[in-house]
């Protein structure tokens, strides 16, 4: 087994906090708050090939696998890659696929749940849910008994498509509500206000009743969905056969999921950008922009399913946009994926002053378990697709639950822009020179494996101690993106040799990517010389 890098000797890449934080180990927390508010509210660098500690399935193991094993009874992530079949050995359930049954056309995000799992008596479930803390658990099981009419415990599972219109109104929310017992289907019928949308003697089998702002579907002893009135009538359609009126993505991923599982989540990244101002409360609006920025503008559609028993399971489904290849997508979210650690412990947890012991250390320990995370995670390339698994003790989902919701709400009242510490004294640091240009010619470290363009040129221009700007809208139209990826080791060079190293890749004809240096306020932006001959921009780099 190759050790890891150490942290500390990892190479620092400059970013903020809320860029890194909820892909951090935060989808289990940040997830409750955002996908709780869609649904209920009223109105770096260097790391070798790391074996990843899976539990050991059962004593029957396929031939591939005996043959695969290593002489410490864990699996090397080569192995797991090499050998797809492995990594199916750790799956937790094997349910069926979900299935939009009962739920009209047009659904842009599908979440789905199993609240009677959370909200059970065992050992586990009590401490899931202490480990997300009694606000956030009491405040979705209010608002899931709310538009559920159950309480988390009866409800064996719920199914809830989200449609999104026109660009600032509000998201509708359909749901499909499975409860864990039977009720007579006369007291579900007489619970449901409103008429009946078709005459129950000539269509006894299609039970659906409508008042001004709903329409209800009473399926059976265990089953009803509740849809906003106006899809009301479409329900019928869709009682046995499964709607897939939805975008080619979420239709190819619902077929990688299983309705066994604790939690799954998946949606198209552009309505999510489109319509995240009214997806989320304010408060959580940076968390969800930076999930999105994260993922980049390669991925069109993305899914995630979560089940903590018999241990830690995690599946991550990226679709990449037709312009972008399956290869890329997965190189570039892996090297991402890689600098989360020390993105946290750098830009996050150093800079925080938590007043409680027991949250200093648990935030001090997230990006250990990040990079345990990372460690554990093995990719794989199938279709259109790429799959991003995790698989973990389960002791570690109550762990980094909770280290990720208390460094959500120490980050919440934190400013870091006050609380950056010091790294060297001021008297000891050289003068910088006083234009950019000049400072083009200050000694930097050029090693970059992997990093996203974005990231590369943020680090350069932070120890040059100028202001980076990208022009987004330049790459796009010339069919670049922030997260290409750099690789080179020039060792200690001017930071001009480094910049130059990063653009000469991309000097086509009508395509090249130049630097504008504005010495009035030390700034460089980095665009594209078409749109630097538009706006009559200097072209200094390369």
């Amino acid at each position: 087994m190759e050790p890891a890098a150490p942290l500390g000797a990892r190479r620092k890449r400059k970013s903020s906090w809320q860029a890194v934080l909820p892909v951090a180990g935060g989808f289990l927390a940040v997830a409750g708050l955002i996908v709780g508010f869609i649904l209920f509210r009223p109105q770096t660098q260097k790391t070798s090939a790391p074996r990843v500690a899976a539990p050991v399935a059962s004593a029957q193991q396929p031939a591939a696998a005996d043959q695969a094993r290593t002489a410490s009874g864990v699996y090397s992530r080569g192995e797991l890659e090499t050998h797809p079949e492995l990594i199916a050995e750790f799956k937790p359930t094997h349910g069926q696929s979900i299935q939009l049954l009962m739920v009209p056309s047009g659904v842009n995000l599908v979440i789905h749940m199993r609240p009677a799992l959370l909200w059970g008596d065992d050992y586990s479930a009590r401490l899931l849910r202490a480990s997300l803390t009694d606000e956030l658990v009491n405040w979705m099981s209010q608002q899931i008994t709310t538009i559920c009419h159950r309480p988390p415990a009866q409800i064996e599972e719920v199914l809830f498509g989200i449609i999104l219109g026109s660009r600032g109104s509000m998201p509708q929310v359909c749901c499909v509500v499975h409860l864990k017992e039977p009720e007579k289907l006369s007291s579900l019928i007489e619970e449901f206000p409103g008429r009946y949308l078709y005459d129950v003697v000539q269509r006894p089998d299609v039970r659906i009743k409508v008042d001004d702002r709903f329409g209800y579907l009473i399926h059976d002893e265990q089953t009803f969905a509740i849809c906003p009135v106006e899809y009301a009538g479409e329900l019928e359609n869709w009682i046995k056969t499964p709607n897939y009126e939805v975008s080619e993505g979420i239709a190819q991923q619902l077929k990688q999921t299983d309705r066994e599982r604790l939690f799954t989540l998946i949606g198209t990244c552009s309505d999510l950008r489109i319509h995240q101002t009214t997806l989320v409360p304010g408060p959580a609006l940076p968390a969800l922009k930076a999930v999105l920025e994260w993922l980049g503008e390669d991925v069109e559609t993305v899914g995630w399913s979560l089940h903590p028993e018999p241990y830690f399971h995690s599946q991550v489904w990226l679709r990449p946009t037709s312009t972008t290849d399956t290869r890329s997508l997965q190189d570039e979210t892996q090297s991402r994926l890689a600098e989360l650690p020390v993105h946290v412990w750098k830009d996050l947890c150093i800079k925080m002053s938590p007043a409680q012991v027991r949250f200093r250390k648990l935030i001090g320990r997230l990006p250990a378990m990040l990079e345990a995370f990372q460690r554990a995670t093995v990719s794989e390339r199938g279709g259109r697709m790429v799959q991003f698994t995790t698989v973990l003790p389960a002791k570690a989902v109550p762990n980094l639950a909770l280290a990720t919701m208390f460094t959500v709400n120490e980050a919440a009242r934190t400013n870091f822009a006050a609380s950056a510490p010091v790294v060297a004294s001021t008297a000891t640091k050289p003068k910088l020179p006083e234009t950019v240009k000049e400072r083009l010619n200050i000694l930097v470290d050029a090693e970059f494996s992997r990093t996203p363009l974005e990231q590369a040129l943020q680090y350069l221009c932070d120890e040059m101690q100028v202001t980076l700007e990208i022009n987004g809208d330049a790459l796009k139209d010339s069919g670049y993106t922030k997260n290409m990826p750099q690789t080179f080791n020039l060792g200690k060079v001017p930071a001009r040799q480094a910049f130059n190293e990063i653009l000469k890749n991309y000097q086509d004809p009508g395509k090249r990517i130049v630097g504008s240096i504005n010495e009035a306020t030390k700034t460089l932006l980095i665009t594209t010389s078409k749109f630097a001959e538009r706006d009559n921009l200097p072209m200094d780099l390369p």
